[in-house]
C-alpha cells in the first residue's frame, strides 16, 4: 500500500512521495523547470498494459472507449510521441505543445495535448501504468503546460481562473 501523507497548504490526503498536490495544485518542493529551459532531454517512455478481461469489467472498459486509452508515450530530444490503444498517433515539437489537465467524475486525469494542427487525449486507467508511473508521466507533461504560451492566452488564463475562484466562494 503507497504511504500518505496531508497537504501542508490544503490538508487533503497525497501519497507521501508527491511532488504536487493533486487537490489544490500546490508544488510540495521547487517545482521543476520546463525540459526546453533546462536543457535536460533524457528521454522518457511510457508503454501500457493491455488490460485483463477483468480488469476491463472493472473499469467499464466499454464506457472508456480505446481512443481515450493511452498505448505508449515518448518524450525524445524535443519531439513527443503518442499512440493510443485504437491506432491514432500524435506527434509534435515540445515548443507547439500545449498541454491541458482536467478530471473526469471519478477524479482521473484526462490529458489532452494540442499542437497547431491537432489534439489527442487521453485518460488515466488504474492497472494500465502503477500509480507511480501516472504521476511521473503528469510531471513530465506539466513541466510543458504552459511552454509558448502567450501573454493574451495567460492573461486569459489567469482571468478565467479567478473568476472559477470567485464562483466558488460566493457558492
Amino acid at each position: 500500500m503507497n504511504e500518505t501523507k496531508n497537504c501542508p497548504y490544503c490538508g487533503e490526503e497525497i501519497l507521501a512521495g508527491a511532488k504536487k498536490c493533486k487537490h489544490c495544485g500546490e508544488w510540495l518542493e521547487d517545482k521543476p523547470k520546463p525540459r526546453l529551459e533546462s536543457n535536460k532531454f533524457d528521454d522518457v517512455h511510457f508503454k501500457t498494459l493491455e488490460p485483463k478481461w477483468w480488469q476491463k469489467l472493472l473499469q467499464m472498459y466499454w464506457f472508456n472507449p480505446k481512443s481515450w486509452l493511452l498505448d505508449e508515450l515518448t518524450i525524445s530530444d524535443d519531439v513527443i510521441a503518442v499512440k493510443l490503444k485504437n491506432g491514432k498517433e500524435f506527434s509534435s515539437q515540445l515548443t507547439d505543445l500545449k498541454v491541458r489537465f482536467q478530471e473526469d467524475k471519478y477524479e482521473r486525469k484526462e490529458v489532452f495535448l494540442t499542437n497547431y494542427q491537432e489534439t489527442i487525449h487521453f485518460k488515466e486507467i488504474p492497472f494500465m501504468l502503477s500509480d507511480d508511473e501516472w504521476e511521473r508521466l503528469f510531471d513530465e507533461l506539466e513541466s510543458f503546460e504552459n511552454v509558448g504560451e502567450t501573454k493574451l492566452n495567460k492573461i486569459n488564463r489567469l482571468l478565467k481562473k479567478s473568476i472559477e475562484v470567485g464562483e466558488d466562494i460566493l457558492g
